[in-house]
């Protein structure tokens, strides 16, 4: 799902790391960075991008686990909510 995932997944069979994958993780972060020099508000735009991912992706698993629930989902475990599992997953939600 991962845009250019097939290139990113390769093997170097020298070093034997993913020399694609650790490239991109420099070079973009070090582009992130360069547009700071140029933009007067980057850092803040930048941060609030990544808030919102970290929200979504929260969002995300709770929405999951409530259809989850729903098709009859029981979590596992030592801890468990009982009962109280529906309230506090839509909560979670809103």
């Amino acid at each position: 799902m991962v845009i250019g995932s097939r290139l990113l997944k390769k093997i170097s069979p020298t070093t034997e790391v993913p020399v694609a994958a650790l490239f991109v993780s420099g070079v973009l972060p070090a582009l992130i960075i360069a547009l700071g020099f140029f933009l007067q508000d980057a850092v803040a735009t930048i941060v609030s991008f990544a808030a919102i991912g970290i929200y979504l992706a929260f969002k995300m698993i709770v929405l999951v686990a409530l259809y989850a629930r729903s098709k009859g989902w029981k979590p596992s475990g030592k801890f468990t909510l009982g009962a109280r599992g529906w309230p506090v997953n839509v909560g979670a939600l809103v």
